[in-house]
């Protein structure tokens, strides 16, 4: 078949990320030419063989394990740098999405093997390369895919949807690898991509801003955790965890609105609407509530770091981290199963 063939032309391309990612599942012969096959995600399916669409379906969830474990780990290495904050919690949508594809066609959903494949990368000049990499053999994966006459509508949507981000995804880290400075020369450098100048995105992207500036960052990012789970309860009827913690981001805003009032400083419009997720299922909620207490807790552990904060600052942002982690935990147990309405499913992340 026709995407038999193409799969072999796109071997060398998944043989080449393979490489980097654990010697000892990649060995070459003096001219590079034979490469170790391990039949695991975009490598598997690119990998030319005959495999039905349950197969297919496999490939697709370990190669968005991959990402999703690949770019957390960039995250924690180098504290969190856009866009993998931002596509890290994509992928986790990702992920998402095929467990409901699988539920639906009554498969097992595949264990999260991820760990075993993530590139260990020591800069993030290198983190950027192989996000470039990733994404292109997922788009390649995903073409292949949608070259095939035998597959349902769900899985060319499941496919369609995913392709068009990461297509979008690429571009994201191709735009990281262009060097800042003129003539190019930065000694490793990478230029960063602009997030929003919100919340814990303006926070951590930023060094050198007031004392005034980090309170605007943090009551911006409690606006917009509000504002999102607010959101996630008028579309899904008031779920557990989210109907008890929309109240307490409530209170985060309360009590980072006296700070201003003790300062005499105006208290920022909230837009945190305007920065809101869309999600389309409860765990695509459940993902997205827990990368953004991981960011809101990396914003005020930032903060805490400051020299010149005083304590009753440093109370607040404190007993304010200190409640992101329990909202984090919270929202991690209902994705992994183990809370009501979180959607139980087996096999997911371990």
């Amino acid at each position: 078949m026709r995407y038999t063939i193409m799969s072999g032309l796109l071997a060398v391309l998944a043989a080449a990320f393979l490489a980097g990612c654990n010697q000892d599942l990649a060995e070459f012969t003096d001219n590079g030419a034979d490469v170790a096959y391990v039949d695991y995600g975009a490598w598997g399916a690119l990998y030319p063989h005959e495999y039905d669409v349950q197969q297919a379906a496999t490939y697709a969830i370990q190669n968005e394990h991959l990402s999703r474990g690949q770019y957390e780990y960039v995250n924690h290495r180098f504290g969190y740098p856009p866009p993998f904050r931002r596509i890290a919690a994509s992928e986790g949508m990702h992920v998402a999405g095929w467990e409901d594809f699988f539920v639906q066609h009554g498969w097992r959903i595949p264990s999260d093997l991820s760990g075993r494949y993530v590139v260990r990368n020591k800069t993030l000049q290198e983190a950027f390369q192989t996000a470039v990499t990733a994404e292109s053999l997922t788009i390649a994966m995903l073409n292949l895919f949608l070259m095939r006459n035998d597959v349902p509508d769900d899985f060319r949507m499941c496919c369609m949807r995913q392709k068009e981000q990461s297509m979008e995804h690429l571009m994201m880290f191709q735009m990281q690898m262009n060097p800042m400075g003129e003539g190019g020369s930065t000694k490793g450098d990478v230029r960063i991509a602009a997030n929003p100048a919100y919340g814990h995105w303006g926070a951590l992207d930023s060094n050198g801003y007031s004392l005034q500036q980090s309170l605007i960052y943090a009551i911006q990012d409690e606006h917009l955790a509000e504002a999102e789970y607010k959101y996630v309860n008028r579309k899904f009827n008031y779920p557990a965890p989210f109907r008890g913690i929309v109240n307490s981001e409530g209170m985060h805003i309360a009590a980072l609105t006296n700070l201003f009032n003790q300062q005499g400083w105006p208290v920022p419009k909230n837009d945190g609407d305007k920065y809101i997720i869309l999600v389309r299922t409860l765990r695509e909620a459940y993902q997205v509530g827990v990368t953004a207490e991981i960011d809101n807790i990396a914003m005020y552990n930032k903060f805490l770091g400051r020299n010149d904060l005083p304590s009753s600052f440093r109370n607040v942002y404190t007993n304010l981290r200190d409640a992101s982690v329990n909202h984090q935990n919270a929202f991690q147990k209902h994705l992994d199963g183990g809370g009501s309405g979180g959607g139980g499913w087996g096999g997911g992340r371990h």
